[in-house]
């Protein structure tokens, strides 16, 4: 026992390593040097800050570099790094040349790829969006080696039987061109009204109105005419849709939420509770893509022209600009998909006029609207996508 003991800790004095690293940031400061000794200038300059990708010839050089397949696992590591610096920094030009190299390094080793993502959800989800496009984009053909999504499949399933790591990476991949694919299917539409959030929570306004509603207090209700959030969302007068028809909305519900912390909850209620210090947040791995609201309604219920959005968590600056807000939301009616819409990312209640919803007629059955989340504006902290309110505007009204 003395003499293992004794083994042990003369391999700690000797500094020898029990695990060998396989990634750039586990291998020491002495040893990344030796490895950069080795690279091609052209690595070396851009692991310097010498040049910044492009979709140049320089750089459409250093991707051959950087996905060539490697036994020397210093090279291995620092080449894969390098990649996911270019591809996490990647827009435009760049972003759409990327698709072949990003399916060329997971095919190279995927279990090496894929073992990373476990500990890194932005970069999969980088790998995904690339990977989708460029199978979506490609309608089947063979532009590039490995671009159709059943050779990407039957090359990445030839070198790794470890179902754990492919299967959901696959089912990732066919989620998000299922979502490119019907993107072009149907209208988006911009907001026609933005209106910024003032820095009055629930209980100010709250206060305010009782002071109008008790006393006649005339400066309460100037603030809260001259305010265009509280008319949109609090005011009886002005948002008839929600004060008279909500008693024909059945339900929400989501596909997941944020399960609650201390005194904040984050279910689907939230987002349908007029109060915008409330907020609905999604409880899914990574940012929410694919995660969804779903609205019931009597068959007897207004129309619905209007769809507002508190987008965001805006109980405060701060929790907006850390938690991620919605980009993209695409809407499907009674189960079809009927639009997309593209939000702005401020902390604003964004208008968007939808068409004419729902069948107006108590003889109809109960209907629905999904709104599911396809793109999102990451937050500076956190993963979570927030909804703080998403209500309606219409018509057939009292």
């Amino acid at each position: 026992m003395g003499i293992i003991c004794f083994l042990i800790q003369a391999l700690i004095l000797s500094g020898i390593h029990t695990t060998t690293p396989l990634y750039w940031e586990e291998f020491t400061a002495e040893k990344r040097e030796r490895i950069l000794e080795q690279v091609n200038p052209l690595v070396s300059d851009y692991h310097g800050g010498c040049f910044a990708a492009s979709d140049d010839e320089r750089t459409e050089n250093l991707l051959n570099l950087l996905t060539a397949q490697q036994r020397n696992k210093g090279l291995k590591a620092l080449y894969f790094s390098l990649f996911n610096r270019i591809l996490m920094s990647s827009d435009g030009a760049l972003a759409e040349m990327l698709g072949p190299y990003t399916i060329k390094m997971v095919c190279g080793d995927p279990e090496y790829v894929l073992t990373y993502f476990r500990g890194n959800k932005a970069l999969e989800e980088k790998y995904i969006h690339s990977i989708g496009a460029e199978i979506y984009l490609s309608q089947g053909l063979s532009i590039h080696e490995g671009s159709t999504w059943v050779t990407l499949k039957r090359r990445i399933l030839g070198k790794t039987s470890n179902k754990d790591l492919v299967e959901p990476f696959f089912s990732h991949i066919e989620s998000f061109i299922s979502i490119l694919s019907t993107e072009s299917q149907v209208p988006h539409i911009k907001p026609h009204s933005v209106i910024p959030i003032p820095s009055r929570s629930k209980e100010e306004y709250d206060k305010l109105y009782e002071r109008v509603d008790e006393s006649g207090d005339k400066d309460a209700e100037q603030i809260l005419e001259n305010d265009a959030f509280y008319q949109e969302l609090y005011s009886p007068g002005a948002n008839s849709w929600w004060w008279y028809c909500s008693p024909e909305f059945l339900s929400v519900k989501a596909s997941s939420c944020r399960i609650p912390s201390g005194k904040y909850s984050y279910q689907a209620e939230n987002a349908f509770d007029a109060n915008h210090d409330t907020a609905w947040a999604e409880g899914a791995e990574g940012q929410g893509i694919g995660e969804y609201l779903e609205y019931e309604f009597a068959g007897g219920c207004p129309r619905i022209t209007t769809v507002k959005i508190v987008n965001g968590y805006v109980k405060n600056e701060t929790a907006w600009r850390e938690n991620s807000r919605v980009k993209k939301l695409k809407i499907y009616y009674q189960g079809k998909p009927y639009a997309i819409l593209d939000l702005q990312d401020s902390r604003t209640l964004q208008s968007f006029d939808v068409g004419t919803l729902g069948p107006h007629d108590e003889n109809e059955p109960e209907w629905k609207l999904r709104f599911e989340i396809l793109e999102v504006y990451e937050g500076e902290k956190y993963d979570d996508t927030v909804i703080s309110e998403l209500f309606f505007d219409g018509i057939d009204v009292h």
